[in-house]
C-alpha cells in the first residue's frame, strides 16, 4: 500500500513543472483509510524527494475550492465533487482511483429520531458535506422514494466535524457521513442504509480519487508505467498480508 502511494504521487508531482521548488500541498480528508499509513510514514517524500504538506479538509468541496486558488496542488476528492468540478468546467484530471466507497459511507439515524427508512427521513434534518460523494447519495436515494405531497428531508451542509457536533447538540436527526464520525453515530443511531447499497440498487456508484491540475499530470510515460507496477506490487502485498493476519485497517 506504501508503494501505491507514493508511485502514483511520484508520477504526479515529478511530472509537474511548474512545482520548481520540489514542494507541494496535497489536500485530503478525514477518512480511516490505509495509504493513511503511508502519509504517516512520510513514504511520499522519500520517493519523491519533496516537500509535502498535507492539509486537511472537511469535504471533497473545500478541497476543489483550495485547488482552485491554487493552494493546493493534488486534491484528495470524491467522485461527486469531481464531476462537479469537471462539469464547471474547472481544469482538473483525475489520475488515480482511490477506492469503490460501498459500505464505508452510511446513512444513520439517530436512536429515537423515528426513522427507520429512507421513507422516514421526510421533514427530518439530515447532515452531510454539500458537494460531496454523501450528498450525492443522499439526494439518489430521496429521488428514489418521493413523496407524491412534495414533503421531503432537510439536508444540512456540514462538514465531517460540524455534523459531529450537529449530532452531538441533537441538532440533527440523521446523517450521511463516514468514519472516524461514522463509528462515533452509529454507537447512538443506527445504519439506514449504506453507499454501497444505493450503487448496487441504482447502479450509481461512488469513489474517491486524487486530481491534479489538468495537464501536469501528462509527459512522463516511464513515471506512469512504474506507477501500474507499484500498484500491483501494493496489491499483492496487501492481499498476502491480509491471507496471514486479516485487515489491520477496513480500506473503504
Amino acid at each position: 500500500m506504501k508503494r501505491i502511494v507514493a508511485g502514483a504521487l511520484f508520477a504526479a508531482v515529478a511530472a509537474a513543472p511548474a512545482w520548481a521548488q520540489k514542494e507541494v500541498t496535497i489536500g485530503y480528508q478525514d477518512m480511516v483509510v490505509p495509504y493513511r499509513i503511508a502519509q504517516e510514514a512520510k513514504e511520499i517524500e522519500k520517493a519523491t524527494g519533496y516537500k509535502v504538506n498535507w492539509k486537511q479538509f472537511g469535504g471533497g468541496g473545500e478541497v476543489i475550492k483550495a485547488m482552485a486558488s491554487g493552494a493546493v496542488q493534488i486534491g484528495e476528492v470524491g467522485s461527486a465533487g469531481i464531476a462537479a468540478a469537471v462539469s464547471r468546467g474547472e481544469p482538473l484530471e483525475l489520475f488515480w482511483i482511490l477506492d469503490d466507497i460501498g459500505s464505508a459511507e452510511a446513512l444513520v439515524a439517530k436512536n429515537g429520531s423515528g426513522i427507520n427508512t429512507v421513507a422516514d427521513l421526510k421533514g427530518k434534518k439530515i447532515a452531510m458535506p454539500f458537494n460531496s460523494t454523501t450528498h450525492f447519495h443522499t439526494m439518489v436515494a430521496l429521488d428514489q422514494d418521493e413523496d407524491q405531497s412534495g414533503r421531503r428531508a432537510d439536508p444540512q451542509h456540514a462538514p465531517a466535524g460540524s455534523a459531529r457536533a450537529a449530532w452531538q447538540r441533537g441538532d440533527i436527526q440523521a446523517t450521511f457521513i463516514w468514519d472516524p464520525v461514522l463509528a462515533e453515530v452509529k454507537k447512538d443511531g443506527k445504519v439506514i442504509i449504506t453507499s454501497g447499497q444505493i450503487s448496487a440498487e441504482t447502479g450509481k456508484a461512488t469513489f474517491d480519487g486524487y486530481v491534479v491540475e489538468q495537464g501536469l499530470g501528462q509527459g512522463q510515460p516511464r513515471l506512469h508505467g512504474e506507477v501500474r507496477e507499484d500498484h500491483g506490487r501494493g496489491r499483492r502485498q496487501l492481499s498476502q498480508e491480509h491471507r496471514r493476519s486479516g485487515p489491520r485497517i477496513r480500506p473503504r
